[in-house]
């Protein structure tokens, strides 16, 4: 199973975004941000995800188990 951290990390960096870039365009803070793509946030919230995932353009379904 696909973990959020993993396919945010990959996409961010397949686009050539960095961290900083990615949480002042979705708005999510960038230690918050830091903490998800390290895995030390094991729980991410959905008003984190669907931001993040809007910038990414991920489609949240592949997280469904």
């Amino acid at each position: 199973m696909n973990e959020f951290k993993d396919v945010v990390r990959n996409k961010r960096e397949f686009l050539g975004i960095s961290r900083y870039r990615l949480a002042k365009e979705s708005g999510v803070n960038y230690q918050t941000l830091d903490k998800i793509e390290k895995g030390i946030v094991k729980t991410v919230t959905l008003r984190n995800a669907v931001k993040i995932a809007n910038i990414l353009d991920i489609d949240l379904n592949i997280f469904k188990g």
